[in-house]
């Protein structure tokens, strides 16, 4: 039977672009050839009133969740489910409206529906395989995982997807968190808080001829003689922070200079990151003995090894772990994670606004991987695990904020600090140097404590290790978080 051409019936006034026209002539030249496959574009951009048989159209229908909301849409208005264009003489539109069902809630058997049911079961899996004599008991004989399972269970979905809980961690600085203990139990658990070490006296002293200026020519002044003492030889190991803070302040000083008030104005997240974060943060971590700052988007190796940990067949993919805008990680190739960082740039919502909000809990979940990661590399050895602490820095704009993390998986945040945009306000850029120079004692004494973990082992001990390979491992662990499907 020939074949009838199928623009016949298309009508004076339908037009086909040239794709449309390719496939449908090599779809008209295939079928005449006896052979029995359609080409792979299939259109339906014809008026047949009874089509003999099923054909592809360009319309798409379907869940598409957009902004929490689900909608069953159209992707190309003014075309009907049978595939006909409507007419637009009259203004009529005959194609689906959108419909609009209320936020958090999804249709039965959905994909998301089903990837939500898969996350709360691989947690509970997680909570499940729990050993309670590995649990934190308080002194009310109350253990801190139950309490945080508990909460969570009586979470709908989508606060459950935000908190830190869901990772077994303790966020000290959440008065929603604090509800679920006594006062007694609370005051046992901050107890446990690590604070940052003390401030480097010497760099404090030096920041002592600072005290009265308030005017750039006044700044300059003051950065004659530099910070390093007069006559004194260079000594890395003690000049490093005040050559360090003095760049910064320099750099600070430069831009107060600039005709355009670069300080005042708005910019893009690079800007920030090379003018203002790269001589405060990178050059103040800078002098860490063993360890890098990677920035650019690199992924998080403690995120990559967690996903990864249940990989047992040489055909299954692997999976990459979260990146981050930069990581603190030790040299070598089988790096230990000490540390990450998100920036962004002037954020309108301050620390509520979702971006920001977003970018903060990825950031936790790395730090609950990278405090996994050192637990395993000294086999859960409590004397070595409590003195080990992750940092995780945000900064957005001229601002910044830190959250440290330690065992056995209790955290805090600190307030967020701005970097000063006059002059007047130059204490505050003093404070920011003080708190960057005690973060890096935080993983300073990190690092140290891991590198000596064999130090630890008496010679019974040691000796031990050596046959079994787990003579360091105590009753007190902190295991990998639960995956996502």
């Amino acid at each position: 039977m020939p074949q009838s051409n199928p623009t016949e019936n298309a009508g004076p006034k339908t037009r086909l672009g040239p794709t449309l026209r390719a496939g449908i002539k090599k779809r008209t030249k295939s079928r005449g050839n006896g052979g029995g496959s359609d080409c792979s574009v299939r259109c339906q951009w014809v008026r047949d009133k009874e089509p003999k048989e099923p054909r592809l159209s360009l319309n798409i229908i379907g869940p598409v969740i957009y902004g929490g909301i689900t909608q069953s849409c159209v992707t190309r208005p003014g075309i009907n489910q049978s595939g006909s264009k409507q007419s637009q003489r009259d203004g009529t539109d005959n194609s689906p409206t959108p419909v609009r069902r209320e936020r958090g809630t999804v249709e039965e058997g959905s994909e998301v529906e089903r990837h939500r049911e898969g996350s709360r079961a691989s947690w509970q899996d997680t909570y499940a395989q729990m050993d309670n004599r590995a649990k934190w008991v308080l002194a009310s004989g109350r253990r801190v995982e139950n309490v945080i399972y508990e909460a969570c269970e009586a979470m709908d979905f989508v606060t459950f997807a935000s908190v830190p809980a869901q990772l077994f961690i303790l966020d000290t600085s959440d008065p929603e968190v604090q509800g679920w203990f006594s006062e007694d139990e609370w005051n046992e658990i901050t107890a446990r808080l690590s604070p940052l070490p003390g401030p480097d006296q010497t760099l404090v002293d030096s920041f002592n001829r600072f005290y009265p200026v308030n005017t750039t020519t006044m700044l300059r002044e003051a950065l004659k003689s530099g910070l390093i003492p007069d006559g004194a030889t260079y000594d890395q190991t003690l000049h490093s922070t005040l050559q360090w803070a003095e760049t910064a302040i320099r750099k600070f000083l430069m831009l107060l200079e600039a005709p355009n008030d670069p300080l005042i104005q708005s910019h893009l997240e690079s800007w920030y990151g090379y003018n203002i974060w790269s001589d405060i943060l990178d050059a103040g971590l800078l002098d860490l003995k063993g360890m890098t700052i990677e920035r650019k988007k690199p992924t998080c190796d403690s995120s990559t090894q967690c996903s990864n940990r249940q990989r047992l067949k040489s055909t299954e993919s692997i999976k990459l772990g979260n990146r981050l805008d930069g990581i603190i990680r030790t040299l070598g190739h089988a790096p230990l994670v000490y540390g990450g960082m998100e920036a962004g740039a002037t954020i309108t919502g301050g620390v509520t606004a979702p971006r920001r909000l977003g970018d903060n809990f990825k950031l936790v979940k790395c730090l609950r991987d990278m405090l996994s990661q050192l637990h395993e590399e000294v086999n859960g050895d409590s004397s070595i695990t409590r003195l080990v602490q992750v940092v995780g820095i945000f900064t957005s704009g001229l601002a910044l904020q830190y959250a440290l993390l330690g065992h056995p998986g209790v955290g805090y945040r600190e307030p967020v600090v701005h970097m000063p945009d006059s002059v007047e306000r130059l204490p505050e850029l003093l404070r920011m140097l003080v708190v960057v120079a005690q973060i890096k004692e935080v993983i300073k004494l990190s690092y140290d404590a891991v590198q000596k973990k064999y130090l630890a082992l008496s010679g019974s001990a040691f000796r031990a290790f050596l046959v079994s390979g787990n003579a360091m491992r105590s009753k007190a662990t902190l295991g990998w978080m639960a995956s996502a499907p």
